[in-house]
């Protein structure tokens, strides 16, 4: 079992993990410490696939779990919403449209993704827009709904 004669020395294999990206300044980093603690070849080998075989794993389940968060969200708000799931998904998007820029829609669009009680708020306050529409679309100026700088000057 020989050590490295550098730090660069050590090479390991990056095997691809769904929702994962390996961050190469943290495995420079790791190669740093195997090196400055003598650790030899095989023994970085078997730490770095050890560490890469847990975090494999741990972000697997995130992904799974993630992916099971919006399947259930998205169960429940069909079960509640049934014929009217396509409306209210169209006064959700109204909704954040309205009052959001790009960014923050992207943003609370993800929390609303996981959360049924947002969901059905951001739905409402569509479908009341779309009440007092006076014929035109949303963000064409037919709309007696504010804008978001209306709305914060009132």
């Amino acid at each position: 079992m020989e050590q490295a004669r550098s730090a660069e020395g050590y090479e390991f294999e990056k095997t691809a993990v769904e929702g994962f990206q390996y961050d190469d300044k943290s495995i420079d980093g790791f190669k740093t410490m195997a090196h400055s603690t003598g650790l030899s070849t095989d023994q970085a080998k078997g730490v770095f696939n050890w560490l890469m075989a847990d975090t494999s794993s741990k972000v697997s389940g995130a992904v799974k779990d993630h992916q099971a968060s919006l399947d259930s969200a998205e169960a429940t708000l069909k079960t509640e919403w049934g014929v009217d799931f396509d409306k209210n998904e169209g006064a959700m998007g109204k909704a954040l449209g309205q009052f959001f820029n790009e960014e923050d829609q992207t943003l609370i669009g993800t929390m609303i993704q996981h959360n049924p009680l947002l969901a059905n708020g951001f739905a409402k306050i569509g479908n009341m827009m779309g009440e007092n529409n006076s014929g035109g679309d949303i963000g064409e100026g037919s709309s007696s709904a504010p804008t978001k700088e209306e709305a914060i000057d009132k």
